[in-house]
């Protein structure tokens, strides 16, 4: 049986790393001293069409045929930033509601508005309570805080605002 020492291995370990030293600087030596079989053509062909460019005409026949596409693409041209899109215009406010406040009744514990919709009879509402499409918020002297359509509208009763015609 052999038995190896620590300073034998350390030997043997120097050895082929010393071996596969010399492999790769002779891999690489070799590839830089190895001329390149590049076929360039001696003349840049003619073009049937006057647009066309010769260098990607003399591409698409070689070596490099699959290059062409690069040539083809015009990554030389000027980059301008595009125009601002104009702001789209503020969505329009919603219609006011079709609701009218006939008038507001507030004692102590007891506070109610009188709303008239636009087709029905009016109804006497207290704060909570919808009607139609708006819900009541508030109800103060001569005048009604509504949520209508995710807004806070505040009416005023007709008696408030100089009565009716």
């Amino acid at each position: 049986m052999v038995t190896m020492t620590l300073r034998s291995w350390k030997r043997l370990l120097k050895l082929t790393s010393a071996l596969a030293s010399l492999g790769i600087a002779a891999i690489i030596a070799g590839a830089l001293l190895l001329p390149l079989d590049v076929e360039m053509p001696t003349t840049v062909p003619t073009t049937e069409s006057s647009n066309e460019n010769p260098i990607v005409a003399a591409v698409q026949g070689g070596p490099l045929q699959d290059y062409a596409v690069i040539y083809q693409s015009k990554l030389l041209q000027t980059l301008v930033d595009p125009e601002p899109a104009a702001p789209p215009p503020p969505p329009p406010p919603p219609p006011p509601p079709a609701v009218v406040l006939e008038g507001t009744a507030i004692e102590p514990g007891f506070t109610m508005a009188l709303l008239r919709p636009a087709r029905g009879q009016a109804q006497w509402v207290s704060v909570g309570q919808k009607l139609e499409d708006v819900e009541v918020l508030e109800i103060r002297q001569d005048e009604v805080v509504l949520k209508h359509r995710g807004r806070s509208v505040t009416l005023k009763s007709a008696s408030s605002e100089g009565g009716r015609p």
